[in-house]
């Protein structure tokens, strides 16, 4: 084997992080959707390439496995099992597929990651093409915000294909330290040395942009991780520190630089950090409640509306907690959101991916050196995910757990302690990889299926939107087989159920989404269905569900009251109208106007009816 030329397949895998740029609105999704198919359209081709192409080679192939190998395979397989006994989700799952697929890619490429002379030109280009990505991702939001492309989203002047400047930041800041590792080790290649600068440079331009503090602590820490490793910055601090008094006062001003860091950072978005404080309050009481296994793979944001709205039934003067909480999908902490879903055996097996990443493990030839900039890099982007998921939700972007997975790879090929060493002879590499395309065939069918399906919903949604209510049914109905795995398309169905009247099918439906998705709107939908079918006892539990997830809502209380008045409950109809009529207007609009003058007549009649 000429290891020295360029691995086609493994440059190849680099397709798989092509869904950074891509939406579309051939979807009634089109950010998060259209990046799981794409994904798995370059999966299907980078594995069926990969398998092809080992088929062709006569060479005997050595796989060493490692302790971070094994930490992988167990997170991994952890989860395949706890989707697998977590009832309501399928196989089939999006996340469960990314993380599989992911997972496929880290030991795939690893035997051409080691940094040695046999694999320098493969990682030459590797760490080229991420550059250019790097440069690229930042560039599209900064002509976002200069308005020569449109923003995706109005509410926001930049977010790159997904929208959100939050998810985009996410989603850019592992890129960062392959550049900053070409600027710093890289100085005698020209082309690579400049092309570091100017991914550099527009990262430092538009990361300000983004507004996303959590994208800013990540990159400080990356940049100063990457520079600590710089050989002759590492000896210059270590020297200095040798001394006890420096220390002291190193570790003083530290602690007052970072004290005022976050009292900054907090500040800067006083009502979004409150937010986030209160969301982990009831995560962490989740967790409490459920501490070894968890709600279930995928199953946070269910379990969390269920506290949230538990929370405030408990406690109905937390006026301020009320005005923060909203529907809430992601738990804005990776290790919460692991640890409430999966439990800490999930979170253990997760932390014991960072413990065999950078504590326990060795060099096989020499100390970190410039021929490791690879090596140093990845261990930089493994860093900014691993501070991003303490404020944020990186690890629910697509494309990041590729990163994810990509720098594991890195890292395992070349500082993990050796295990095992696996050799691949001949007629096992060709029986694998006829496995291989076997199933990648299979699997390339099914989601070819659910990709035309997926499509094919949004004319069906469309279709309802223009209120040709025949045509739209027909559609769904046709659907239903392929899309009822997706929770949104069940509540999607129900909800076009209930505004054409058909009550019935509607709540059947929504109780068919409603284990997987457990939100506002979905109450509202489900319990304007039993008021369709004169089932109010069950309507005024579900309108009461919604305005204890969302407090805020002025719908569902305003619904509540008018069922209270068919049920003839004129002293909760009007305790009701009173409390809606305190509200705080977050978002002026007629409909909340409508609803509130509405009330002060109710309130008003009753007044005067008891007045002698």
């Amino acid at each position: 084997m000429d290891s020295k030329k360029i691995n086609i397949p493994v440059v190849l895998s680099l397709a798989l992080f092509l869904p950074l740029f891509i939406a579309s609105n051939q979807f009634t999704d089109p950010f998060i959707l259209p990046k799981y198919f794409y994904l798995y359209f370059f999966a299907a081709v980078f594995l069926s390439v990969f398998c092809i192409w080992n088929l062709s080679r006569k060479y005997t192939t050595k796989l060493t496995i490692t302790w971070l190998d094994i930490a992988v395979l167990a997170y991994i397989f952890y989860q395949i099992m706890h989707a697998i006994f977590t009832p309501d989700v399928a196989l089939s799952n999006d996340n469960l597929l990314t993380l599989i697929i992911s997972g496929i890619f880290y030991f795939a490429i690893k035997p051409w990651l080691t940094c040695n002379d046999a694999n320098k030109n493969t990682i030459h280009t590797l760490f080229t093409v991420l550059m250019f990505m790097c440069f690229v991702q930042a560039s599209y939001g900064i002509l976002q915000y200069l308005e020569v492309l449109s923003p995706l989203q109005e509410e926001f002047k930049l977010g790159g294909a997904y929208g959100n400047p939050g998810p985009y930041a996410n989603s850019l800041v592992p890129f960062i330290p392959f550049a900053l590792a070409s600027v710093i080790y890289k100085r005698n290649k020209k082309g690579i040395f400049y092309l570091g600068l100017l991914a550099l440079f527009a990262s430092a331009i538009v990361l300000p942009l983004t507004k996303s503090r959590t994208s800013w602590i990540a990159t400080l820490l990356a940049v100063l991780y990457l520079l600590y490793n710089y050989v002759t910055i590492k000896e210059f601090v270590n020297k200095w520190i040798a001394r006890l008094w420096i220390r002291i006062v190193a570790l003083i001003l530290a602690g007052i630089l970072l004290a005022g860091m976050a009292i900054f950072l907090f500040k800067y978005k006083e009502q979004s950090s409150s937010g986030r404080l209160f969301i982990w309050k009831v995560s962490l009481q989740m967790v409490a409640d459920k501490p070894v296994f968890g709600f279930g793979f995928d199953k946070y944001a269910v379990a969390h509306n269920d506290y949230q709205a538990d929370y405030f039934a408990a406690h109905p003067d937390a006026k301020e907690e009320g005005e923060l909480a909203d529907a809430v999908t992601y738990a804005f902490n990776e290790y919460i959101q692991i640890a409430g879903e999966t439990g800490f055996i999930g979170l253990l097996l997760f932390l014991s991916l960072v413990f065999f990443s950078f504590f326990k493990g060795y060099k096989t030839e020499k100390t970190i050196e410039s021929d490791d900039y690879f090596f140093i890099a990845a261990k930089g982007s493994l860093l900014t995910i691993l501070v991003s998921g303490m404020f944020s939700y990186p690890l629910r972007t697509v494309p990041v757990i590729v990163i994810l997975m990509f720098a594991l790879s890195i890292i395992s090929a070349n500082f993990s302690v050796k295990v095992k060493e696996i050799k691949f002879t001949k007629q096992n590499r060709k029986l694998l990889s006829f496995a291989g395309i076997v199933l990648v065939v299979l699997f390339a069918v099914n989601q070819a299926k659910k990709y035309k399906a997926s499509k094919e919903w949004i004319h069906a949604y469309k279709l309802a939107r223009s209120r040709e209510y025949q045509k739209a049914m027909t559609k769904y109905e046709e659907l239903y087989p392929i899309l009822n795995y997706n929770h949104y398309f069940l509540f999607n169905y129900g909800a076009e159920l209930s505004v054409m009247g058909k009550y019935q099918q509607s709540v059947e439906l929504l109780r068919e989404a409603e284990p997987r998705l457990n939100d506002v709107d979905l109450y509202i939908y489900l319990g304007n269905s039993y008021v369709g079918l004169g089932d109010l006892e069950n309507a005024a539990f579900c309108f009461k569900k919604a305005s204890l997830i969302v407090p805020v809502k002025f719908y569902p209380r305003y619904r509540l009251v008018k069922i209270y008045l068919a049920l003839n409950e004129q002293e909760q109809a009007l305790e009701l109208a009173r409390d809606i009529l305190g509200m705080k207007v977050k978002i002026p609009s007629d409909i909340i106007t409508n609803i509130r003058n509405e009330m002060q007549e109710l309130v008003n009649s009753y007044q005067s009816l008891n007045t002698p």
